[in-house]
């Protein structure tokens, strides 16, 4: 049993915070006109927010059990209504160890490689539905 307890913390956390990536969502749907994609936006930097917020409060305030704040808020609500504060906090660590090439080609490998994986992926379902 005590085994499956991260699973539903992170199935929780997750649970919610899908629906405040749907909020937030829908809050900035009302003005379809505005080009600039503010939802997503808002969503990562308050996403970055809070995992740092997180991550400082179950490594440095003494908490009787941190890592289920670890699973329930930063892996499941965080990382279910943002994966992108995930991606800063990485980067964070690596240049927090002073591993500053690996965060640099951290950083620009996956906006170029996911890039590129979006437009593969697209290509592929037009291939699939044989839309080229």
């Amino acid at each position: 049993m005590q085994k499956i307890i991260p699973f539903i913390l992170v199935g929780i956390g997750g649970f919610f915070g899908a629906i405040a990536r749907y909020g937030v969502a829908l809050y900035f749907s009302k003005n379809p006109t505005l080009y600039f994609p503010f939802a997503t936006f808002v969503v990562n930097i308050l996403g970055c927010f809070l995992i740092g917020f997180l991550s400082y409060i179950a490594i440095y305030v003494k908490i009787v059990q941190p890592e289920y704040i670890r699973y329930l808020l930063s892996i499941g609500f965080v990382g279910a209504f943002t994966t992108f504060s995930t991606f800063e906090l990485e980067i964070y660590n690596l240049i927090n160890d002073k591993a500053l090439l690996l965060a640099l080609i951290y950083v620009l490998s996956s906006i170029f490689v996911g890039f590129f994986a979006v437009r593969v992926g697209i290509y592929t379902g037009k291939l699939l539905t044989n839309s080229i």
